[in-house]
C-alpha cells in the first residue's frame, strides 16, 4: 500500500522535520508550534501558499496539510511533485460541511485525520487511510504571551456575553445569533460578513487576547454540531464558554466531569431563555472561582489543547504507525468505501 511505503521512511527516527501547510496562516502563532515536552519534532516550517511551496529548498520527513475548504489539493500536488516529503497527512478542519470540497482537499493524502469525529466516516476514500481524530485547539496565541497577559486581564472583566462570528451561509446559526443580539440585554455579540472577517486578524495577537480576556463568559455556538476553535480559545483566555449539547464531540474531548469543574456550561435549547440561564450560571461560577479558576482554564489548554500539543500528538501518531503493523479495515456502507485505521 502507498501509505505503508511512505510511512516506512519514518521508521526508527527519534525526531523529524515537519512541513506544515495552511492557507490560513493567521490562525497560527508561528513561533509557538513545538511542544518542548516531547522530542519527536526537530523543526516545523509553516508555509501558507503555493509560491512558498515552490520556493522551498529543503526536504521534510512529513507534510501536514490543514484543509479549510480552500484549494489544498494544489498544495498537495506541489508537495508530491517536488518530493518535499514522503508522507503526506491531511488534517481536515472543516469536515463537518462541504463534503465535495473536503474530498478534493484530501485527494493526494496518505492519511486523513478528521478534526470532527461525529461525521468522520464521510471522509472514507479507497486511496487514503482514514485515521484518528485530532480535534481543533487553541492556535492563534503563544502560551508564553497568554500566560503573561492573563493576570493583567483579571483586574476587571465585563459581565457582557462575548462572541464574535462570521456570517456563514450555512445552517441556522446566523439567524439565532441575530435574535440573541437583538433580544438579550447586556450582550457583546458581534457578527461580520465574510468580506470583513480579516478585520479581526489585522489586530495584533496581544490586542486579540485582551479583547477576549476582557469578558468573563463567551458563547460557543457550533456552525453544524462541530467542536470549534472558540471553545479552546475561550478557556485559554480564562473565560467560561457556553456550549450547546448538540456540539457532539465535546464529551469525548473533554469529559463531562472535567467540564463541570473547569467549568464549561452546556445548554439544551436554542432559545433566548436557555442562553440567558446558562450565561447567569457561568457568571456565578466565574465570580465564585475567581482568578484561580481563570488560571486553571488557561493552564488546561496550555497542557492539553494548544496547537503545539496537537502537532506533537499528530507526529507521535504518525511515528507509531510507521513503527508498527497498523490494522486496517475496509469499510463499505451507504456513505462510501474506504480504508480505516482501527
Amino acid at each position: 500500500m502507498a501509505f505503508k511505503n511512505a510511512s516506512r521512511s519514518l521508521r526508527k527516527k527519534a525526531s523529524i522535520d515537519v512541513l506544515l501547510y495552511s492557507e490560513r496562516p493567521e490562525y497560527f502563532c508561528a513561533h509557538d508550534l513545538i511542544d518542548r515536552k516531547g522530542a519527536e519534532i526537530r523543526s516545523i516550517s509553516l508555509v501558507s501558499g503555493e509560491i512558498e511551496l515552490l520556493s522551498l529548498q529543503g526536504r521534510f520527513d512529513l507534510a501536514l496539510v490543514c484543509t479549510a475548504i480552500g484549494h489544498e489539493q494544489k498544495a498537495e500536488f506541489i508537495i508530491r511533485a517536488r518530493k518535499l516529503a514522503p508522507l503526506l497527512l491531511a488534517w481536515t478542519w472543516d469536515n463537518h460541511h462541504h463534503l465535495y470540497e473536503n474530498h478534493c482537499g484530501i485527494s493526494l493524502a496518505d492519511i486523513v485525520l478528521p478534526a470532527h469525529h461525529y461525521c468522520k466516516s464521510l471522509l472514507k476514500t479507497p486511496h487514503a487511510v482514514l485515521g484518528k481524530t485530532f480535534p481543533l485547539c487553541c492556535s492563534q496565541w503563544s502560551r508564553k504571551m497568554g500566560t503573561a497577559l492573563l493576570d493583567e486581564s483579571l483586574r476587571f472583566r465585563s459581565d457582557a456575553l462575548y462572541g464574535g462570528y462570521v456570517s456563514w451561509r450555512i445552517g441556522d446559526r446566523d439567524e439565532f445569533l441575530s435574535a440573541l443580539k437583538d433580544q438579550l440585554p447586556g450582550n457583546a455579540i458581534t457578527q461580520m460578513d465574510i468580506a470583513s472577517r480579516n478585520r479581526y486578524f489585522e489586530h495584533s495577537a496581544e490586542d486579540k487576547f485582551r479583547d477576549w480576556a476582557s469578558f468573563k463568559v463567551s458563547l460557543a455556538l457550533p456552525l453544524l454540531n462541530d467542536l470549534s476553535f472558540r471553545v479552546f480559545d475561550a478557556l485559554f483566555c480564562g473565560q467560561i464558554p457556553l456550549v450547546p449539547t448538540d456540539c457532539y464531540d465535546l464529551n469525548d474531548v473533554i469529559s463531562p466531569e472535567l467540564q463541570s469543574t473547569l467549568p464549561i456550561i452546556r445548554f439544551d435549547e436554542y432559545s433566548i431563555d436557555a442562553v440567558r440561564t446558562a450565561w447567569r450560571q457561568a457568571l456565578h461560577q466565574f465570580d465564585k472561582l475567581g482568578s484561580e479558576g481563570a488560571r486553571k482554564r488557561h493552564e488546561f489548554v496550555c497542557k492539553h489543547h494548544h496547537i503545539s500539543v496537537r502537532l506533537r500528538q499528530i507526529v507521535q501518531y504518525a511515528l507509531a504507525l510507521a513503527n508498527s503493523e497498523p490494522k486496517l479495515s475496509l469499510s463499505i456502507d451507504d456513505s462510501g468505501i474506504g480504508l480505516l485505521h482501527v
